[in-house]
This record gives structure tokens, sequence and C-alpha cells, in this order.
């Protein structure tokens, strides 16, 4: 049996090309080793975002003393707003309101800064509502408590309706798709 020498690129005898698949395809195997490149490197920083922690706007000092002023003032209009509802709907404020304390409200607004932004914040505390607020969001801006929930599900998309309040008294009427806030309205039938 003769012997191929392991440095010819061709057989001396029947003249096939001896080298392996990478080098006789040069440029697909340049091809294929970028296409690889990119690949690990997407896969690296995609792996790098979900372990590097996302910057904690709560933890910055300009914003603790925020959070504690928040907290005040989002305690004391959910109290209020509960303190009404309860006697409008001749039902204890304390078991429909769900912050019991200061520490509660401050939880919320550390939250609601780390989700969200101060302005979003402030919406929460005033009770004003926007379009596109998340639905968790909504019930931190005007309450979890509505006096009916309509669901309606098509083509994959969740469509809800909440009403807030007594429709013959004056309610807020909030529409959702798939959870975000997409529509609502305020009804007043005094006229006022």
């Amino acid at each position: 049996m003769k012997k191929i020498d392991e440095k010819a690129t061709k057989c001396p005898f029947c003249r096939e090309d001896q080298r392996g698949f990478f080098l006789k395809h040069k440029i697909i195997s340049g091809i294929l080793l970028l296409f690889l490149v990119i690949i690990s490197g997407i896969f690296w920083v995609s792996i790098a975002s979900v372990l590097m922690p996302k910057p904690n706007p709560t933890l910055a000092p300009e914003n603790k003393q925020w959070i504690t002023d928040a907290g005040k003032r989002y305690y004391t209009a959910q109290k209020n707003y509960y303190d009404t509802l309860g006697k409008a709907m001749h039902a204890s404020p304390d078991e429909m309101n769900i912050t019991k304390n200061i520490a509660s409200a401050e939880a919320t607004m550390k939250l609601c800064l780390y989700k969200l932004d101060k302005q979003h914040c402030e919406n929460v505390i005033d009770g004003t509502l926007w379009i596109g607020e998340p639905k968790f969001w909504v019930e931190m801006t005007i309450g979890a408590y509505t006096s009916s929930r309509n669901t309606t599900i098509v083509r994959g998309v969740t469509h809800e309706q909440w009403v807030f309040g007594n429709p013959l008294y004056g309610a807020t009427y909030a529409y959702f798709d798939n959870d975000v806030l997409s529509s609502y309205q305020e009804q007043n039938p005094t006229g006022n």
C-alpha cells in the first residue's frame, strides 16, 4: 500500500483534493465563522443584560426624600378617596383601602419609581389616569374597588371595562386592551 504525504493537498495517484471541507471552501467557512461570531456576541449580550442588575433609581440619595414625601401624600390621598367611597357605598373604607399605612404607601411609591418615573408616580398620587397605564397602576391610582368588571376576548386580545363608582351618582369607566389602559371616561350625572 502506498502512503500519501501528510502535507499533500492532492493525491498523487487519483488527483483528489485531500484538504478538509473548511480549507476547500474558504468563502463559506468565512461566512460561517462570521455568523458564529455574531450569534455568540448576541448570546453573551443578552445573557449580560439578564444577569446585570438594572440601575435602581430608588437608591439614589435625592430620591429617598421624594419617596418619603410621596408616600405620605399617597397615603393621605388614598385615605381620603376610600373614606369618601366608603360613605357613598355604605362600606368600611378600611376594608377597601389596600394602602394600610404610610410604610405601605412608601413601598408603593418606591415600586412606582422603580417601574415608572416621577411624573407617572405623581399621576398615581393625584388619581390621574393616562393612556398606556398598566392595569396594576390603575388600581394604585383610583383604587381596586370596582362596581363591575366586564371582559371580552376577541382574536387573542382581552378587552376589559372596569366601572369605578356608581353610574347613578358618578363613575369612571376604564377600558383595557391586554392589561393596558386604552381609554377612559368620567361620567357625572348631575352635569357638574
